[in-house]
């Protein structure tokens, strides 16, 4: 696993981390002195993979904050419901703390920060009750992101999975490589206006944010546990949030999250993390998405999902070497896969003396040979038609279904048409289902209004 130089990165086993705010009034405890002592599950930050342990005599604690990687240990206070915490860490910056215990003590919730070399605040949720595991060497990957993670129309490449890119980020199986996918916006891109989206409906268990030593500030890592999967949990990193998010909150999938906080270099990253029975391991999140957030990918030039993650055995016959968290060699296989740009489809409209002429033309670009519905529409005062090889149609109907070629200009319309307004649309979706579908990033489209006096 990696070997992270940064604090926060020997604290929390995994990169990513978050602060959210909470309300000690909704977690306060109707009971006070109880006794705390014991193991605590707990999410540092973003990731749930942590245990804390607590021993209490009187109003003194004594701490132990255990990672994969790391096992540091502090002492603290405890008034009624309410701990202090506090841990030198390798004598150079200072581990702080403050939760409060509800529940009846089954149950704690709070923030901690580290000062010193870099500055880096989070949250803390820990139970008595371990995690839930899943096996996925035995059961695989289940696809349950149903929602594409971020605004891919300003996105000109994605790094691999196991990537010799950005840094070692790796889980209790593997080390040295880079085992999350890292976006890059396309030139002269503003990274404020590229969004970040949740991939899943489910439950946020942590929050970190992040800073470049102290000063500059990196954003918000937001990890968010999948409904029906609370062994998995999926982080995304460097986000300036659209709205407050805190421990507990319920999310959606497609639902906007934030925009990129960065200013340079990479616009935000991506990671899926599960617990199994023999410790965390990392998934691709191209193994996680369904079938219609991949169609996505594929229309942008990826052919499979292994053409975006790098095997296991390929990354051990292909060996990087890392001091701490940073690669020190590179690695020869690919580390980024470029995305192609998207169906174009293009309409032109010209209206003369009553007469209209409507053209179409399709460039597929990398795209060519992928099956789309096509739809050729129309609105107008006497309602919505659609062209097919029959003629115009009332209705919305496929004008065809089959593979995207290119098509040269061709004329579908040259006709007076009455007085009145129309809206003319030449598109294409992804789902080849015979209808309209109109998802985002799988429907591809060029319109014209047109008014006839």
């Amino acid at each position: 696993m990696g070997r992270f130089p940064y604090i926060a990165m020997i604290l929390l086993m995994v990169p990513g981390f978050i602060l959210a705010s909470f309300s000690s009034s909704v977690y306060a405890n109707e009971i006070d002195n109880n006794d705390y002592s014991g193991v605590y599950y707990t999410a540092l930050g973003h990731s749930q993979n942590s245990v804390m342990n607590f021993d209490i005599n009187g109003g003194s604690v004594f701490f132990t904050l255990e990672t994969i990687e790391v096992s540091i240990s502090g002492s603290g206070a405890l008034n009624g419901d309410t701990m202090t915490l506090t841990a030198e860490v390798f004598g150079t910056s200072l581990f702080s703390g403050k939760i409060t215990f509800y529940d009846n003590g089954e149950r704690f919730i709070g923030n901690w920060q580290i000062t010193g070399e870099q500055l880096i605040k989070g949250t803390l949720a820990g139970r008595r009750s371990p995690f839930p595991t899943y096996d996925v060497d035995a059961a695989g990957v289940p696809r349950l992101a149903t929602a594409n993670c971020v605004d891919l129309d300003k996105i000109a490449w994605i790094s691999m999975f196991r990537s010799g890119f950005g840094h070692d980020y790796s889980d209790a199986f593997e080390e040295c490589r880079s085992m999350k996918h890292y976006f890059e916006p396309k030139e002269g891109v503003d990274f404020s206006t590229i969004r970040f989206f949740s991939p899943v409906s489910g439950t946020v268990v942590g929050l970190t944010e992040e800073w470049e030593g102290t000063t500059l500030y990196k954003g918000t890592v937001v990890g968010i546990r999948p409904d029906g999967y609370d062994a998995f949990c999926v982080a995304l990193f460097h986000l300036d949030l659209s709205t407050t998010l805190a421990v507990g909150d319920r999310v959606t999938a497609g639902q906007e999250l934030g925009t990129s906080e960065k200013i340079s270099g990479t616009a935000g990253e991506i990671a899926v993390e599960v617990l199994t029975p023999s410790g965390m391991k990392l998934v691709s999140f191209f193994d996680a998405m369904d079938d219609s957030v991949f169609a996505v990918y594929q229309a942008r030039g990826v052919p499979n999902r292994e053409a975006v993650i790098i095997s296991k055995a390929e990354r051990d016959a292909d060996p990087m070497t890392c001091d701490g968290e940073t690669f020190t060699s590179t690695s020869v296989i690919e580390n980024l896969f470029p995305l192609s740009s998207i169906p174009q489809p293009h309409l032109d409209t010209r209206l003369s003396d009553g007469l209209i002429t409507v053209n179409v033309s399709l460039d597929p670009l990398k795209n060519g040979g992928k099956d789309a519905d096509w739809f050729l529409l129309a609105s107008s005062p006497f309602g919505y038609f659609s062209y097919s090889f029959e003629g115009w149609l009332a209705g919305i109907i496929p004008a065809y279904t089959g593979p995207l070629f290119s098509l040269p200009q061709f004329t579908v319309l040259q006709s007076p048409i009455p007085f009145g307004n129309y809206n003319f649309c030449f598109g294409i979706d992804l789902k080849a289902n015979g209808s309209l579908d109109t998802e985002e990033d799988i429907l591809f489209y060029d319109c014209q209004h047109v008014t006839v006096p």
